[in-house]
């Protein structure tokens, strides 16, 4: 969060700052499901920090688009992002068992 403060300015502000409230919105859904101590708040919580996470990598992008970040900062945002995704899922995948249903379907194509 700190390598935003450099790059802080009017035109930016609202993407860091949105990008800021996702990458933290991680962290408090895993403690708070966690904290309800039952296995379906967890879950329903692993899933709201997936789609924080997935904000977050969403915003990521639009900062690199616009330049707003150094290459090198990105390059690690980027990679910290796919490894906490991942690890999501794969808590997620454990957690859920033979409890998971199958993702449900859109009726739009996905963006390309």
């Amino acid at each position: 969060m700190r390598s935003t403060d450099a790059a802080y300015h009017a035109r930016s502000a609202v993407l860091f700052d949105q990008l800021r409230r996702a990458a933290l919105s991680i962290e408090l859904n895993i403690v708070e499901g966690y904290a309800l101590a039952t296995r379906a708040q967890f879950v329903r919580h692993l899933r709201i920090s997936i789609g924080s996470a997935v904000e977050a990598q969403c915003a990521q992008e639009i900062v690199a688009e616009l330049k707003y970040l150094a290459e090198n900062v990105l390059n690690q945002l980027s990679a910290l992002l796919d490894d906490v995704i991942g690890c999501l899922f794969g808590l997620l995948r454990k957690l859920a068992g033979s409890q998971r249903r199958p993702a449900p379907r859109s009726q739009f194509p996905a963006p390309t």
